[in-house]
């Protein structure tokens, strides 16, 4: 018989640790979109210097496995700064540059495979490059852009559970507390791959529905 009954006994430590993921996965992602989007436009059409620097910022951040980023924005930053970090400020910026790096080479991939064609329709209208950029390019782009997005949303919300490394009590950590307390291994296991399950398939269905929105609306 599985014990879990004592495991709910300790449904609230499931939850704030749900919600400690959910947050810091949402200011994550966010913010690693627009960072992404501006490194990976920057690679794309920026003059040489920018498209280096970009280039070395994604492929440096993509290389580094997540592990290292939580460490090294927790540890490492605070000995070269002397700035305290807390875990969630730490974890933030792991997320950030982890997910910035991945959605960058998205976002370089979806505005190049909008044909060439299209600028020049632009420019015999008159738009200038970021007019031209907004209207007629993006929103083309935006629809190739969703479906990988939405997969390195899904990795890096997974990736969250490295938080736990520099004490942060989010859902992995704190399956791992009620583990360590009721000594049922086998249940918190299942309940946490079941809270993942729920929250990527959500995200992905939803995504789902937003790209055939794209799709019907073009």
């Amino acid at each position: 018989m599985f014990a879990t009954g004592s495991v709910w006994d300790y449904w609230r430590v499931f939850v704030n640790g749900l919600v400690l993921t959910v947050e810091l996965s949402f200011i994550a992602l966010v913010l690693g979109f627009v960072l992404g989007m501006v490194i990976g436009l920057g690679r794309t059409y920026g003059p040489h210097p920018v498209r280096l620097a970009c280039l070395v910022f994604t492929e440096s951040f993509r290389s580094i496995p997540p592990l290292l980023l939580f460490f090294g924005a927790f540890y490492g930053l605070s000995y070269t700064t002397g700035v305290t970090l807390s875990p969630f400020q730490a974890s933030v910026i792991a997320m950030v540059l982890e997910a910035s790096a991945f959605i960058s080479e998205v976002v370089r991939a979806a505005f190049r495979s909008v044909d060439r064609g299209q600028w020049d329709a632009a420019r015999a209208l008159g738009l200038r490059f970021w007019p031209a950029l907004r209207t007629i390019i993006g929103p083309q782009a935006i629809r190739v852009l969703i479906p990988p997005t939405i997969g390195v949303y899904v990795a890096v919300l997974k990736d969250s559970s490295f938080a736990s490394i520099v004490g942060l009590v989010e859902l992995t950590r704190a399956g791992l507390l009620v583990r360590e307390t009721v000594g049922d291994s086998l249940t918190v296991f299942l309940l946490l791959s079941g809270i993942y399950f729920v929250i990527n398939f959500t995200i992905s269905s939803g995504a789902l529905a937003l790209e055939r929105r794209f799709r019907f609306a073009h």
